[in-house]
């Protein structure tokens, strides 16, 4: 059994990974120097992702103008708010029922509270920056959402590599049965970045 499930998984990552990669060709590891812009680098970046499970979409959305203030680049990252929890009208539902399903000839099952999460990241270029497909779990915290308007329990997921990470915080509405992301953060590393643009942030 665990063979089998294990053949699924690959195939289900790998079929996944294909998709994030098919939306850009390879970028070259640098920008074009920039001596005019002081800021070069911490703006002008897009981020499109998709949450979803074989055959169903939870999520799917692209932001633009995403951008760090100078302030904001610390501890080795720059932080892009995507959704900001002061926000009300950026909180976004998560629609259907969470989890990773997966099936074989014989057997066919769910992961509770897992995901794939597809990242893409360009410049202001429009060149893809970063890029990822990896299956994410969302975990339950004791911390109590930050807005009134929910009162269900909290969640949260994080995704690091060495480029970045990404971290998204969750409300569960019992009144309309949904996931609604209250947070959504993208960090970038420093390192990437001044090596990418020619900067020393």
């Amino acid at each position: 059994m665990s063979i089998l499930f294990e053949d699924t998984w690959h195939s289900f990552l790998m079929g996944s990974l294909f998709l994030c990669f098919r939306m850009h060709t390879v970028a070259p590891d640098k920008a074009v120097l920039d001596d005019i812009d002081p800021e070069y680098g911490l703006h002008g970046y897009q981020l499109h992702i998709d949450m979803h499970s074989k055959g169903n979409a939870y999520m799917c959305g692209t932001f633009r103008s995403l951008f760090c203030r100078r302030d904001y680049v610390r501890n080795g990252y720059l932080r892009l708010t995507v959704i900001s929890y002061k926000n009300n009208s950026q909180h976004l539902p998560l629609v259907g029922k969470l989890g990773l399903s997966w099936k074989t000839d014989a057997l066919e099952g769910i992961v509770q509270n897992c995901f794939i999460m597809d990242v893409t990241v360009l410049e202001e270029s429009q060149k893809p920056f970063w890029c990822f497909s990896a299956p994410v779990n969302m975990v339950a915290t004791s911390k109590a959402p930050d807005l009134y308007k929910y009162f269900g329990p909290s969640y949260y997921l994080n995704y690091v590599d060495s480029v970045g990470k990404v971290h998204v915080e969750m409300v569960w509405m019992e009144e309309t049965q949904e996931y609604y992301i209250t947070n959504l953060v993208l960090y970038l590393s420093t390192q990437k970045v001044n090596s990418w643009f020619g900067r020393n942030y």
